[in-house]
């Protein structure tokens, strides 16, 4: 059965949330390869020219999602480390949320880290597009995350952002092993006690 587009409504900003959901969902299933503005507004039912009142093209719809994986990862480090017992390293357990969070959403990952043009403005115009501001503000508050906790440890904001900078290395490092198959994982049921022997086996952390 066809989409209808008249018979679906959306609000302003759930059409641009859904159309970032659906763009994940292709890039998921196909690769970027696979994404157009006109697959999204295929796969939310709407007409082909409802994507341009929020992307003017492909690479603004990518850095919306890239936004979006970065908005994930911010979330899950913040509840990670609300759920770090008083025994456990704060730093360790967001280095496992993050490494939990790139196996998981693989390709999207692989977005965020993709390419250093998806952090700037696509346009050429003198105006920074939303989007682009919007990815810019999520990337910058997943790292946040990481260096609050660094700081607690630290002695100084300087001393924090080398271990922030370094524990984000890292995971990212043990990431991109993974997710290329350089690093074999066991089950999911030893995951977690895996990784955290990875990550744990430097002093620094």
């Amino acid at each position: 059965m066809k989409n209808d587009a008249k018979k679906i409504n959306y609000h302003h900003g759930q059409l641009a949330y859904a159309l970032v959901e659906a763009g994940r969902k292709i890039i998921e299933e196909k690769g970027q390869g696979g994404l157009s503005l006109r697959a999204v507004a295929s796969r939310v039912g709407v007409t082909q020219m409802a994507p341009y009142a929020h992307f003017k093209n492909k690479d603004e719809l990518l850095q919306a999602i890239a936004a979006s994986g970065f908005f994930e990862l911010a979330n899950n480090l913040e509840e990670s480390i609300s759920a770090s017992s008083k025994k456990q390293n704060p730093i360790i357990e967001c280095g496992i949320c993050y490494i939990e969070f790139a196996i998981k959403n693989h390709k999207i990952y692989q977005l965020m880290f993709s390419n250093s043009k998806l952090h700037n403005n696509f346009s050429g115009t003198e105006s920074i597009s939303k989007n682009c501001e919007s990815l810019s503000f999520e990337s910058q508050r997943a790292y946040h995350q990481l260096f609050k906790v660094c700081k607690l440890q630290a002695k100084n904001d300087a001393t924090a952002k080398k271990q922030a900078s370094f524990a984000w290395s890292l995971a990212h490092g043990t990431s991109s092993l993974i997710n290329t198959g350089f690093l074999i994982i066991p089950d999911a049921t030893k995951l977690r006690s895996f990784l955290r022997d990875i990550l744990s086996t430097n002093s620094k952390l």
